[in-house]
């Protein structure tokens, strides 16, 4: 479940977009993340969810790729 998802930041603004591929954009939503009292619970929903698409917990699909890669192969 979600409950999490009530105490996000995110939620209470439509000013920075999440799921944009700008990098300028990308980067507004990584430092609105910095200072969300969720944002490890975000990034761990997105991590077990496989979500390739936007950024969650202040991080990007990439970052969470590498993320992963790092805890299947601990010598990265």
């Amino acid at each position: 479940m979600m409950d999490w998802f009530n105490k996000a930041k995110c939620r209470k603004t439509s000013e920075v977009d999440f799921f944009s591929t700008s990098l300028i954009e990308v980067r507004a939503a990584k430092e609105f993340c910095q200072t969300c009292p969720v944002k490890n619970m975000c990034l761990l929903h997105a991590l077990s969810n496989n979500m390739s698409y936007g950024v969650w917990g202040g991080k990007t699909p990439r970052e969470r790729r590498r993320i992963i890669l790092s805890q299947a192969n601990p010598n990265l």
